[in-house]
């Protein structure tokens, strides 16, 4: 049996996150992340960090390069693990559920998003009229409600003719 056939055993085990490794040397470069040190620049854009491998595939946002491509569709992507969270989609595959509700996901993140409807946080809140929402997305959405309606008083008040638009407002009398 040559040692390419013997399985290595991962005797290197941080002591923060409890990952282990087979090599020293890797230990020794993972540990890094854990003190926040960010050695490693993108002279494009100087974005710290702390892997050197992070700043290699960071870099290729810049080039513009797409090396992976989705087999299914033909979406191309700079970064393997974005391609791979992609070809989830075609699969159906949805390893995340939801532990309250039970609705399941393709990406860990969309999970996470999704918590915030059951913890009933709502970051996200209208200027205008201060509805709350718990996602940007939602915001965004009930924005444009305002600012439709805006454009067409403002379309009105803006008319030569001096439109009487007082209908548009009723006014109820306290009986």
């Amino acid at each position: 049996m040559s040692t390419e056939d013997t399985p290595k055993t991962k005797a290197f085990v941080c002591p923060i996150c409890e990952k282990s490794f087979t090599l020293q040397g890797n230990l020794d470069k993972h540990s890094i992340i854990h003190t926040g040190e960010k050695p490693y620049s993108c002279l494009i854009c100087s974005k710290s960090f702390s892997l050197q491998g992070n700043l290699k595939k960071h870099i290729v946002i810049h080039t513009g390069e797409k090396p992976y491509t989705c087999p299914i569709c033909g979406k191309a992507y700079s970064q393997q693990g974005n391609m791979k969270k992609h070809i989830a989609i075609h699969t159906g595959v949805k390893p995340y559920s939801c532990e309250e509700c039970g609705k399941c996901f393709t990406l860990r993140g969309n999970l996470k998003k999704h918590m915030s409807v059951h913890l009933s946080q709502k970051p996200f809140s209208c200027e205008v009229c201060g509805k709350e929402f718990s996602h940007q997305g939602n915001l965004n959405k009930h924005i444009t409600i305002h600012s439709s309606c805006s454009d067409k008083i403002n379309g009105l008040l803006n008319d030569d003719s001096k439109t009487d638009i007082t209908h548009l407002f009723p006014i109820t009398e306290a009986e």
